[in-house]
């Protein structure tokens, strides 16, 4: 796993130090980057929970998930990389709704 999703995991596990204190470890890109990945994966976790309608779908180089709401409407989807379909599946409330179809 590269430096970037191990980073990732460290972010949504809540085992990341303070941004303000360690300001200059937290501002390079690969932190960035890692920061904005584990807000994505957090929403698309409480979205996951929320009780939508999901599909999984394998690509060739990741995964598509769909969620769908069908009372207002509404459809998302989500195209992840293995190593963030990895990452989501490792919450055990999660790993049933995300084997693919």
């Amino acid at each position: 796993m590269s430096e970037l999703y191990q980073l990732v995991r460290t972010l949504r596990a809540g085992d990341c130090p303070s941004r303000n204190r360690n300001f200059e470890a937290l501002s390079h890109p690969v932190a960035r980057r890692a920061r904005k990945v584990a807000r994505r994966l957090d929403s698309l976790a409480r979205e996951l929970r929320s009780g939508a309608r999901v599909e999984v779908r394998r690509l060739g180089d990741g995964v598509a998930i769909t969620l769908e709401w069908p009372e207002v409407r509404l459809h998302r989807t989500a195209y992840l990389t293995d190593e963030e379909h990895a990452l989501l599946g490792d919450d055990p409330s999660l790993a049933a709704l995300l084997a693919p179809t």
